[in-house]
């Protein structure tokens, strides 16, 4: 049953929202192969939420998505999912969410941005959501966001059973938004 303290954000690849249908979902293109989309979680299961959904429950889309960023950032505080920071072997010092699905729709909570751009020293952070449960960033400089250390971590990342995307996403305090390589590239 869907509540006001079961709405949450999801990070899902475009093919899923195809797959599903994207007239039976609420959901908004990250990037060419991302998507968010509001779920409902009730124990351990996660299900779509449809646009009637919300007309029955009395919600509009507007409070929807404030509840789904309040119950996100509550699971953030009690420890649902994980937010920290690492090192790679070569030293590249980068940013990760994991430990759940909840993990990766960290990107769309500012309190997120200004952890990460704090703790590695860049207003302009490059994110990529490797599977539905990581989420890495670094800085948005060459040497860290195009190092071999960087792709490295993101190729790890894809081996999950379920990933979600190869989008690199440029966070820079308001909405993410894709970072197109150049044509010919």
């Amino acid at each position: 049953m869907l509540t006001t303290s079961n709405i949450f954000p999801r990070l899902v690849p475009s093919s899923w929202v195809r797959g599903v249908g994207i007239d039976s979902l609420i959901c908004k293109p990250l990037a060419s192969d991302l998507y968010w989309v509001l779920v409902s979680e009730t124990g351990s299961t996660v299900a779509n939420i449809h646009p009637a959904s919300l007309a029955r429950e009395g919600l509009s889309l507007h409070q929807a998505l404030e509840h789904a960023a309040a119950n996100h950032h509550s699971a953030w505080n009690d420890g649902r999912f994980r937010v920290g920071f690492s090192r790679s072997p070569e030293g590249l010092q980068f940013g990760v969410a994991d430990g759940s699905w909840m993990a990766p729709p960290v990107l769309l909570n500012p309190r997120f941005y200004e952890l990460m751009s704090e703790y590695l020293r860049s207003k302009e952070l490059v994110v990529v959501v490797p599977n539905q449960e990581l989420l890495l960033v670094v800085p948005n400089r060459p040497e860290c966001s195009e190092s071999a250390p960087f792709a490295r971590l993101i190729a790890e990342g894809r081996q999950h059973p379920k990933p979600v995307s190869e989008a690199r996403l440029l966070l820079s305090g308001g909405f993410p938004s894709e970072i197109v390589a150049p044509s010919g590239t």
